[in-house]
């Protein structure tokens, strides 16, 4: 499975950064936006719109070997939710940062210089 999960992060930094909500984010049901990305300080901020009030959004980080460096879960409110995901104990690198909401995943690439 880590090993799925490097592969996966190599494919993904291969490719261009994509837009905040993909033809593959449909099933999805918040529009999401990271910044500064790349960050020099370690921290982002996570922006999350159109969710249904009340919803349950986890969010993780992981390094590119599979281990979880950030964690917290969130009640989406109306509007625009904003959350700070703070790497700043964690060394620079290249980070994975996954969206739950019940069944449903999204995934970025954060950049930490």
């Amino acid at each position: 499975m880590r090993h799925l999960f490097i592969l996966l992060c190599f494919v993904l930094l291969a490719t261009p950064s994509l837009p905040a909500h993909t033809e593959g984010d449909r099933a999805f049901p918040v529009s999401v936006s990271v910044y500064p990305n790349p960050s020099t300080t370690g921290a982002f901020a996570l922006e999350m719109r159109d969710a249904v009030p009340g919803t349950l959004v986890t969010i993780k980080v992981y390094n590119l070997i599979g281990n979880e460096v950030f964690s917290r879960q969130v009640v989406v409110r109306t509007g625009v939710h904003k959350e700070v995901i703070s790497l700043q104990d964690a060394p620079k690198g290249v980070y994975m940062l996954e969206l739950i909401q019940g069944q449903e995943k999204i995934s970025r690439r954060l950049s930490y210089v």
